[in-house]
């Protein structure tokens, strides 16, 4: 950051400009998914869901950068044919 004197003698930081892009390591990177059947309780309708998660954590000048992203995807199925069907022990 540099330094920059306004007419009331006050300090103000602004950002200094970059020569590009700066490309960290990260230290941590993890990615986490997860997959939920949803069943519509008035329709019957299956729902899947998968959500997907990414996070991403590296140092830059001392200070910690948080990258993070999620993509969420949702997949209509069939309705369910027998709703509240209980499976017996080893059988589908």
């Amino acid at each position: 950051m540099a330094e920059k004197h306004d007419d009331a003698g006050m300090t103000t930081s602004r950002p200094t400009p970059s020569a590009g892009p700066v490309t960290l390591a990260p230290f941590h990177s993890s990615i986490r998914s997860a997959l939920s059947n949803n069943v519509d309780a008035d329709t019957g309708q299956l729902t899947r869901v998968l959500i997907t998660s990414k996070l991403d954590l590296a140092w830059q000048a001392g200070e910690l950068v948080i990258r993070c992203s999620v993509a969420r995807v949702a997949m209509a199925g069939r309705e369910e044919a027998a709703r509240g069907q209980r499976w017996a022990r080893g059988a589908r």
